[in-house]
This record gives structure tokens, C-alpha cells and sequence, in this order.
């Protein structure tokens, strides 16, 4: 143990540093949290392990930082400040379990926006020194970085579904198929357009990383249901013979009537003197008028039509009268 801790201040001096090799400037930002450890496990030790995970993880398409402001004895993605987690974009956190020289490390990328984990590396090292632990750390970074390169440099993949299916994607206005459906996109913040006939229109904003796999899952609104007009009601055909009865009903019944009238004046005035025949040789040697008028027959006719006439009206009437006040049969 003697003989570890005074080599320790050389296997530091000895590492490269971090920025050693510059990253790109629009590289994403990693940051390294503390190493987590489960177990006795010297602080020195703990300290050489974090120099050979940046060591493992430098020279990628990424830039290695610390955490600003510093984060002391943070090892999980949730005790990070806020202002340090918006600043990178990626997380690195280290588990390492110690029983006597048995050592298992567990390495985890995080997506410092969604706190998801990306991707992992972890091995076990049995009976080992500081030295071995150190290269397998390295080594575990080292894997890290080239999954994290692949997200750098793969294109952002965007798996869209609706409920239910069958939604035009438009992802910045071009059509892109029909839900379910899986596309790819230039890094960066899209507009998606969602759209199903009988459905509310889904307009969404994605912001697409590159290599990360992005899934959106929508629930569309069904449209309210459009209230039917109410159908007008048709008209029944007007029967022409209910007018027609009454028109006839009441012809005769006012043909009647006068038919009646003039028959009763006729038959009132028979046997009566012809008044403008009355003078003169026209008086007989008694001064009784010769000319008398002879209405008898022709006024019991007209009465006798007419009250027959009347009768049918009422009849006819009567039966009109009925007809509407009774159910019409269907």
C-alpha cells in the first residue's frame, strides 16, 4: 500500500489532461460526475480512477468539462445544479464496488435534459491493484466514447404513432408517410403536423439530437360531432274532395234556400189578381180583375226542389263534417 500511494502522484502527473486533444467547437459537453463507491476504497485511488475515466473518455467528438458551478461529492444526475446540468449535454456518472481486491465498475451516459440513460459499459476486476483498476476504467471510457461519437454522428431518428392510426406526418410541411412511422431529420428543432380526417389537427415542436432516438405518442381529439338538421316534416297531399264537398254542400244548400223562396212566393201569390192587368174591359161586369196568376204548380215544383236541394246540402255537409273529425286511416 505504501509502495501504490507514493506512485500515485506520478500515475497523476503521468495521465494526460482532459483537453489534451481540443474537441470541435460545436461538440456537445460531457460532464464527468464524482465516482460513486460502494465498499473501502482510498481517496487517492478514488481520485486516480476519475483521471483515467476523462483519460478514456478524451480525444472524442465531445468536450470533457467539469461540472460550473462544481458539484463536490455529486455522483448522480440529480443532485447536479440546475445551471450545471443546462450547460452540458451529456452525463457521466461511475459506480465502483469494492470487496478486498475485487472491484466491479459500472459506467452510465445520461442525457442531462431527460435524465434517461443512453448507454452503459461496466467489468469486474478480481484481485487486482490500483494499476489494473485503472486500465479497466480507461478502457470502460474509452468504450463510452465511441458509443457516444456513433450518437454524435448518427442522424436523430423520430418514431411517431397516433391513437388511432392512420395521421398524416408532416414534419416542416413535407409529408412524411402515415402513422406508425419512423423517420430521420437534420439535428435541431422541427415542426410536426399531425392529421386525420374526423380528428383535431396535433401540432407539436421537437427539438432532434443527433443519434438520439425520439419517440412522440399522440392521442388524437375526435372532432364534435356536427348536429344533424332536423328533417322537415312532409306535408300531407291536400285531398281535393273535402273543398269539393263543401262547395257542393253549400251550393245546394243556397240553391235550395232560394229555390224554396221563390217557390213559396210563387205559390203564395197563385189565384191573385195580375195587377197590371187589373183595368178597364180587364174587369169582369162585378169589377173582379179577369186575370189571375196561375203560380200554384210551378211554386210547389221550386219549393219541392228546393227543399230537396237544401236536404242534400245538409247531408252533404254533415258527411264533410264527419270525415275530419274522424282518424284518417293509414
Amino acid at each position: 500500500m505504501g509502495l501504490l500511494a507514493a506512485s500515485l502522484p506520478l500515475l497523476l502527473a503521468w495521465s494526460p489532461a482532459v483537453g489534451a486533444t481540443p474537441a470541435p467547437a460545436d461538440a456537445p459537453g460531457v460532464a464527468v460526475l464524482e465516482l460513486a463507491v460502494a465498499g473501502t476504497l482510498p481517496p487517492q485511488w478514488a481520485q486516480a480512477l476519475g483521471v483515467a475515466l476523462r483519460e478514456g473518455l478524451a480525444r472524442g467528438r465531445f468536450g470533457v468539462v467539469d461540472p460550473d458551478p462544481p458539484a463536490p461529492g455529486c455522483a448522480e444526475l440529480a443532485c447536479l445544479d440546475p445551471e450545471a446540468r443546462a450547460a452540458v449535454r451529456y452525463v457521466v456518472t461511475a459506480r465502483i464496488e469494492v470487496v478486498d481486491r475485487n472491484y466491479a465498475v459500472q459506467l452510465a451516459l445520461v442525457d442531462a435534459r431527460t435524465g434517461s440513460s443512453i448507454a452503459t459499459a461496466s467489468d469486474a476486476c478480481e484481485v487486482c491493484g490500483l494499476a489494473d483498476v485503472s486500465a479497466q476504467v480507461s478502457a470502460l471510457g474509452a468504450s463510452l466514447r465511441d458509443k457516444l461519437d456513433a450518437l454524435v454522428t448518427a442522424p436523430p431518428v423520430l418514431q411517431v404513432s397516433t391513437r388511432p392510426e392512420g395521421a398524416q406526418v408532416r414534419l416542416d410541411g413535407e409529408l412524411r408517410g402515415a402513422t406508425p412511422v419512423e423517420l430521420t431529420a437534420t439535428p435541431g428543432r422541427h415542426r410536426l403536423e399531425l392529421r386525420r380526417s374526423g380528428y383535431v389537427a396535433a401540432i407539436r415542436e421537437v427539438d432532434l439530437v443527433a443519434g438520439v432516438h425520439e419517440r412522440i405518442d399522440v392521442e388524437l381529439a375526435a372532432l364534435p360531432a356536427t348536429a344533424a338538421l332536423p328533417r322537415p316534416t312532409p306535408m300531407p297531399p291536400v285531398d281535393p274532395r273535402p273543398r269539393r264537398r263543401t262547395i257542393v254542400g253549400a251550393s245546394l244548400l243556397a240553391g235550395g234556400a232560394a229555390a224554396a223562396g221563390v217557390g213559396a212566393a210563387l205559390w203564395a201569390i197563385d189565384s191573385r189578381p195580375v195587377r197590371s192587368r187589373c183595368s178597364g174591359a180587364d174587369r169582369d161586369p162585378f169589377g173582379e180583375c179577369r186575370w189571375l196568376h196561375d203560380t200554384r204548380t210551378a211554386g210547389i215544383a221550386l219549393v219541392a226542389t228546393g227543399a230537396a236541394a237544401v236536404i242534400s246540402g245538409a247531408i252533404v255537409l254533415a258527411v264533410r263534417h264527419r270525415l275530419r273529425r274522424s282518424p284518417r286511416r293509414r
